[in-house]
C-alpha cells in the first residue's frame, strides 16, 4: 500500500471491493468488466506460472490483503509478504484464518518497509511487485532503493518481476473532475457503493494526484460519503530499465500485458522481468 496512508484511509477500507482478486474475491459480482480493464483479470495466473518455475520462496512487495499471495501459497510456494500497511496485513490475516492449515503453514508476513527489509541475504526465488506497487512509492530515490534492496534479496539466478500501468495510456493532462468508475459490493460490509474517481495533470517529477470518493448506501439506504485522495509516481520503460540495471540485474523481458504480449506503446502493462546474475 502507499506509504503515509492512515489505517482508515478510504483507499484500504475499500481495497477488496477495489480490487477483487479472481481466486480470492468473496463477492464475485465484483469481478466486472473494469477488473479486466484494470489488469486484474490473468495477472495471478501469470504469477503464479513464474513462481512455479522459480519453485520458491518467493517475497510479495505489497502483498495487501492477500490477492496474489493466497493462491501462490494455495500452490505450494512458500511466500513471504510484506507490507507497510498494517491494517492490510490484519485483513490478510483474517483471510489466511479461512485457508487450509497447508497453506497458512506456507505464509510468513511482516509489516515492512521494501526500501531496506532485511531478510534471510540472497535468499528468494522470486521477488514480485504486482499491480502497480512500485509506481505507489511516489518518490524516485525511494522506488530505486526498493529494486536494490529486492536485488540483494534475489538468490543468484533469481528473478525480480515488477508490474506497472504503461504512463502512456494515461491523461497526462488529468481527467477532470471525479466521475463514476464502478459499482460494487462492499466486501466488509456487504453494501452497494459507488467510487468516484479522478487523476490530475501529470507533474515534472513523474508524480499525479489521484482522488474521489466513494458513496455507499448504509442500511437506512441513505448515502455515506467518504472522500480520497493519494498520489503515486509513474514510471516509464526506460527508466524501469535503468533501475534495475544499477541494481545489478539483467533484463530478460519486457511484456505489455499478463499474456506475454510484446510491449509497444499502447500496451497497457510494462511486466518485465529481471534476473541476478549466477557468480
Amino acid at each position: 500500500m502507499m506509504p503515509g496512508l492512515p489505517d482508515d484511509h478510504a483507499s484500504i477500507q475499500y481495497y477488496d471491493g477495489d480490487y477483487p482478486g479472481t481466486e480470492t474475491s468473496p463477492v464475485p459480482e465484483n469481478l466486472d468488466q473494469t477488473v479486466g480493464n484494470q489488469g486484474l483479470s490473468d495477472d495471478v495466473a501469470r504469477f503464479r506460472m513464474i513462481a512455479r518455475q522459480g519453485g520458491g520462496p518467493v517475497l510479495e512487495i505489497g502483498c495487501g490483503t492477500g490477492r496474489v499471495l493466497i493462491p501462490l501459497a494455495r500452490d505450494g510456494i512458500d511466500i513471504t509478504g510484506i507490507d507497510i500497511s498494517a491494517a492490510m496485513l490484519t485483513r490478510l490475516e483474517r483471510r489466511l484464518g479461512e485457508e487450509e492449515p497447508a497453506t497458512r503453514d506456507r505464509v510468513t508476513f511482516k509489516v515492512a518497509d521494501a526500501r531496506d527489509y532485511a531478510d534471510a541475504p540472497a535468499s528468494y526465488a522470486t521477488v514480485i511487485i504486482p499491480f502497480n506497487g512500485l509506481s505507489c512509492i511516489p518518490n524516485q530515490k525511494d522506488q530505486q532503493a526498493v529494486v536494490k534492496n529486492a536485488a540483494k534479496l534475489l538468490a543468484p539466478g533469481g528473478k525480480i518481476v515488477v508490474d506497472l500501468v504503461n504512463p502512456f495510456v494515461l491523461p497526462f493532462k488529468g481527467s477532470g473532475p471525479p466521475q463514476p468508475f464502478f459499482t460494487r459490493i462492499n466486501p466488509a460490509t456487504g453494501r452497494t457503493y459507488t467510487r468516484f474517481a479522478a487523476m490530475g495533470a501529470v507533474e515534472a517529477d513523474q508524480t499525479q494526484r489521484l482522488f474521489g470518493w466513494y458513496d455507499e448506501l448504509n442500511e437506512n439506504g441513505a448515502v455515506y460519503r467518504t472522500p480520497y485522495e493519494m498520489r503515486w509516481r509513474l514510471i516509464f520503460l526506460p527508466e524501469l530499465t535503468l533501475m534495475m540495471e544499477a541494481a545489478g540485474l539483467v533484463v530478460e523481458s519486457i511484456e505489455g500485458d499478463h499474456r506475454q504480449s510484446a510491449y509497444d506503446i499502447s500496451s497497457p502493462k510494462i511486466f518485465i522481468i529481471a534476473s541476478k546474475p549466477r557468480k
